[in-house]
């Protein structure tokens, strides 16, 4: 008797930091979705004209869209998008925990938990990339002729930065996600529902939707955030469900 109430008492923990790890997904999405809104929240197709003359001083090499992005922002707005992501990233690193311990014992499972975590673990550089390039492509404005050469340079370093680590974050992801997709389909997964839920299906559904009103704000919000916001949605999933298989065994 005393055995199986010790058993029970494991389960309950094991179970209580399950749900702290979704919670703390769900808390990290949440943040990564507004840092996200913050720093490329954008409608810059409304006035293509407005920066038109900046754009012809740029070389042909460099991504005239990216560089004029987030002139409308402000610096603070941009540095709160980096703030609210790099310091929240150890939440998603977290939540991979409660992924890792709802998932079927496999080998796709450590694939896809391995996956998610690299995702997590690069994206902060990735992130704070758009900063770096949104900041400098506000200083180019106001810049001469004589230097303006050397910072493009820059401009051009600081995007290949950000589509190493961006590539190797969102590929990584991916790759998590489609494998907890799969698992969620071969095996049970908390709930077979929960396939539905998959970021890897949600993003872009999100994405797609959303390029529909490129001038919508609403719109290009929800679409520059369509990873984190289809995470919040999976994640919130996952602990509504948790709660409410705990309930049913009490």
């Amino acid at each position: 008797m005393e055995q199986e109430s010790n058993c029970i008492g494991r389960k309950m923990k094991t179970n209580r930091k399950i749900q702290l790890s979704i919670l703390l997904g769900i808390l990290a999405a949440l943040l990564w979705s507004i840092a996200d809104m913050l720093l490329v929240g954008f409608t810059f197709t409304i006035q293509p004209e407005k920066y038109s003359k900046f754009v012809a001083t740029l070389p042909e090499n460099i991504n005239s869209d990216l560089a004029i992005l987030m002139l409308d922002g402000s610096a603070t707005r941009l540095m709160y998008g980096v703030y609210l992501a790099t310091f929240s990233v150890f939440l998603y690193l977290l939540s991979v925990y409660g992924i890792y311990k709802l998932l079927p014992k496999s080998k796709i499972s450590t694939l896809a938990v391995l996956a998610l975590f690299i995702g997590y673990a690069t994206s902060p550089v990735g992130h704070t990339g758009f900063a770096y390039i949104g900041l400098l492509a506000k200083s180019l404005q106001t810049t001469n002729t004589e230097i303006i050469a050397t910072q493009t340079a820059l401009l051009k370093q600081f995007e290949t930065l950000l589509n190493a680590h961006w590539i190797v974050s969102i590929s990584c992801s991916a790759l998590g996600w489609l494998l907890v997709f799969i698992s969620s389909l071969r095996r049970k997964f908390l709930t077979k529902t929960s396939a539905l839920f998959n970021p890897i299906l949600i993003a872009p559904l999100i994405a797609f939707s959303a390029s529909f009103f490129p001038n919508s704000l609403v719109a290009v919000l929800f679409g520059c955030a369509c990873l984190n916001i289809s995470q919040l949605l999976f994640f919130s999933y996952l602990f509504i469900n948790i709660i409410k298989q705990n309930n049913d065994i009490h």
